[in-house]
């Protein structure tokens, strides 16, 4: 199909905005006239999402990109799929139709509006409480503190005291449809949990005593992105009132960080460990107005 050729290859590049929104719309029409079945409909727009390059892949929210960015377009088409996807069916037979293949899409080592776009199409497909199966919240609690950890990466803070507000925004827009799919499955939200401790616990016991370079370095980031990750969570209202019934994972993660930072056994830089410091006291105070709320 001529439409189909033209999307998959210029997705995000070559194609005028106005002309791949038109090509929606035609191929919505074509739809819904009978003239292309639904395999190839649904197979249209889970191509465009997987494909669409994004650029520029690092989120700078606070600065202007020199050259071009077709972050803005991207957002519009997410909103447009969503859309037309939804209109297809009964929502219950379409989540059904879709789950794996929106699953397998979030599973591959995608750029992060890729993946925020599947996630986005899940959760207007999916209701509350969830109508996903066992087997789809296993494998998001695998991918989903990949995708959350990714972000933090992906939108770097800064020093600018002015920069912070803006730039927690744009990190919380990212991570809002995950926050859905946990306010849908307090399953979901405990094994992510679970996970992210598991980050912080397992990766020091593979630390050889003493160790300092790159590992180390790689290992503090990865801890301070969990962190920020969970204050986001403890800053979004819902997720606020999930995060009382979660008081046993949080004080795992919280021991695990206690006891990464006093480990004498693995070299940690000074900046290093009282960012970590830092951070443990930004989350332990965060916690005790859940407790005490």
């Amino acid at each position: 199909m001529i439409l189909f050729r033209l999307c998959a290859f210029n997705a995000g590049h070559e194609l005028e905005p106005f002309i791949l929104f038109r090509i929606i719309e035609v191929l919505h029409s074509s739809y819904k006239a009978g003239h292309i079945q639904i395999a190839d409909y649904i197979s249209f727009f889970i191509t465009l999402l997987s494909r669409f390059q994004v650029y520029p892949e690092k989120i700078y929210p606070t600065k202007k990109h020199e050259g071009k960015s077709n972050r803005g377009t991207f957002k519009s088409v997410v909103r447009a799929v969503c859309s037309c996807l939804s209109q297809i069916g009964d929502d219950v037979l379409v989540l059904q139709l879709l789950e794996k293949v929106v699953l397998d899409e979030i599973s591959h080592k995608r750029p992060v509006d890729n993946i925020y776009g599947f996630i986005r199409l899940l959760i207007t497909l999916d209701s509350k409480p969830t109508r996903l199966s066992e087997q789809t919240i296993n494998r998001l609690s695998d991918v989903l503190p990949e995708y959350f950890l990714d972000v933090m990466t992906h939108i770097p803070e800064e020093d600018n005291e002015s920069s912070k507000i803006l730039i927690r925004q744009t990190r919380h827009y990212y991570l809002l449809p995950g926050f859905f799919l946990l306010d849908r499955s307090n399953i979901l939200l405990n094994q992510i949990l679970k996970v992210m401790e598991s980050f912080i616990s397992a990766n020091v016991s593979t630390l050889l005593p003493h160790q300092d370079g790159a590992l180390v370095k790689d290992h503090s980031s990865r801890i301070l992105s969990i962190a920020s990750v969970l204050l986001l969570m403890h800053g979004d209202v819902k997720m606020q009132k999930l995060l009382l019934a979660c008081k046993t994972q949080i004080t795992n993660i919280l021991q695990s960080m206690l006891t990464l930072k006093s480990s004498g056994d693995i070299t940690i830089s000074i900046e290093e460990r009282h960012k970590i410091r830092s951070a443990y006291d930004r989350l332990v105070a965060a916690i005790s107005t859940l407790e005490y709320d």
